[in-house]
């Protein structure tokens, strides 16, 4: 089943929501690194635990709006935004 227009071009406005999303997250998480974590082992845990989050909602993300179709639209609408994210924070 191909997708129609339409369904592509909600995935791709979804897509910038779930990245800026994903750059909110990263945020916190420096927040929480750089009060909370002293040692690298805590770092590689707080990076692997928000890796492990962003990875499973873009797995769902996928399921739900691309039906499990791997777009490249979609995950250049994520990565926009979440170096936007990462570079102006």
């Amino acid at each position: 089943m191909e997708l129609t227009f339409a369904q592509q071009s909600t995935a791709f406005l979804c897509s910038l929501v779930f990245g800026a999303a994903a750059g909110l997250l990263y945020d916190i998480f420096k927040i929480i690194r750089m009060t909370l974590c002293k040692g690298k082992a805590s770092v590689f845990v707080t990076d692997f635990l928000y890796v492990f989050i962003v990875s499973l909602n873009l797995f769902i993300f996928s399921v739900a709006y691309m039906l499990g179709f791997f777009r490249v639209f979609v995950t250049g609408g994520l990565f926009f935004w979440f170096f936007f994210f990462w570079f102006f924070s």
